[in-house]
Parts: C-alpha cells; structure tokens; sequence
C-alpha cells in the first residue's frame, strides 16, 4: 500500500518566510527545503519531533498514527486540552499550522504496514516494538531497487523513550552493518522490551529532548549532503540518561 505522501513546493527562495530567516543561510538549509520526512507515531515523542521538523521548513511531513488525543496525553505529548478525543495526525497538524505556519503536512489516521511505500526519510517515535519493526521494514523495502548513490539519500531515525531514558537509533540507506546490527538486536519482541512503572511513562522535557536528539541527526544527515568540509557526526546509537545526566553514543 502507498502513502501516496505528497511533495509541496514551498515558496520561492527570494521569498523566504520570516519565521526561517534566522537559520536560511544554513549548509542544510536547501537540502532540508527539498526532502520528505515520514514521521510515524505522533504520541510522546512524534508529537513534539513532527514540530521540531516543521521548523526546518522540508518538502513535505508526512503523519501516520491511528490514536486519540486522551487526558493521559498531557503529561508528556505535545497536545491541548481541547485535543482530547481528536485523532493524533489532525491535532499535530493543527499545532505545526499554528505555531509554524507550516501547511506542508499530509495525515494518515491508521497504522503503518511493513508493506507501505514511505518516504526515504524516516523518523520513528513509536511505542511499541511491533509497530517500530513495520517502519523499519517499510523503510527497508523501499531500498531494495536503489543505487548505492541513492541508498546514502535514505535515513532511518528510531527514538526509543521511557520517563527519564531514551535511546536513538540513526541508520543510512548505504549502512548494511548497522542495518544487520539493528535488526539482530534491537528489534527484539515488545514482550522482551523493558518494563517501567506504569504510572512514569512519560514526561514533556524528555520527549522534547529525544525530539530535539532526533532533528539534530536529521540535520547533521542533511549537512553531510551538502559536501562540507567536515562531516558531522551520525552516530548509529545515543542513549541519554537523565538522573544522572550521562550521555553515550554509539559510532
């Protein structure tokens, strides 16, 4: 099945919208203008990944989730209170709309399949493992009559988040080892996944910095494009802890 995700001109450069103008003399700046950015899972963490894309002014952003707003969802998602009851993909349109004035968005009220067509750019903040070995597969599939060249033009970024904890997982299209390391031992069964407290799931300042972690990579993924004199760094894992405030990353 296809998304059938669309990707919407933005308007010309010589009429850049305020709201960019701070950061439009970026390396990543037209690469980001021209890319399609699958965000599938728009709860604690996609919610508030879905705004921080916005803001970088992509192609298009594409939402995929079949949830309701609840009241659970305000502890940690980036939701009103006149959201509950509401589908996810609508408020988070709704909120980019708003605080962004970005309208480049197209929503998909459902849930993703292994066998969908996505865009080569993916960015996954689910909750469950089922649901985050769909993407990868997704993903996956869509490389398999690509060349090398246009492999490197795919990205995978799966965040991983409990109250105070989360993982990142960043994978190129052009990466076989770290696409085998992924799938032999991270995208193990939700029954193996590890448990936390029922009632400390999610907190906001959390999931705004496994967001914050997650557009950083795609940044840095798009900067290395762009053929700087440096490349920056992609690193296949980041795991931050909060009580301790100790931050480790994977290459």
């Amino acid at each position: 099945m296809n998304l059938e995700f669309s990707s919407l001109v933005n308007p010309p450069y010589n009429h850049v919208d305020q709201s960019t103008t701070r950061f439009s003399g970026a390396a990543w700046f037209d690469y980001v203008h021209h890319t399609d950015v699958l965000v599938a899972g728009v709860g604690g963490i996609g919610s508030w990944l879905a705004f921080m894309i916005s803001r970088l002014n992509p192609a298009s952003i594409s939402l995929i989730d079949d949830d309701v707003v609840d009241a659970s969802n305000m502890a940690g998602q980036l939701f009103r209170a006149n959201d509950i009851g509401r589908l996810k993909v609508d408020a988070v349109q709704d909120i980019v709309q708003y605080f962004s004035r970005y309208h480049h968005v197209n929503t998909f009220p459902r849930r993703l399949q292994a066998d969908d067509a996505v865009p080569k750019v993916v960015m996954c903040g689910f909750d469950n493992m089922e649901a985050r070995r769909a993407a990868y597969f997704a993903w996956k599939q869509g490389l398999e009559y690509l060349s090398d060249v246009e492999k490197a033009k795919s990205v995978f970024i799966d965040g991983r988040l409990s109250a105070e904890t989360l993982q990142v997982f960043c994978i190129s299209g052009d990466a076989p080892y770290y696409m085998q390391e992924y799938k032999s031992k991270w995208l193990f069964s939700d029954a193996e996944a590890e448990s936390t407290v029922c009632s400390y799931k999610q907190t906001s300042y959390c999931a705004n910095l496994i967001a914050s972690m997650m557009t950083n990579l795609f940044v840095n993924w798009c900067t290395n494009h762009c053929n700087p004199l440096v490349d920056r760094s992609l690193p296949f894992m980041t795991e931050y802890a909060a009580e301790q405030m100790y931050l480790k990353t994977e290459v």
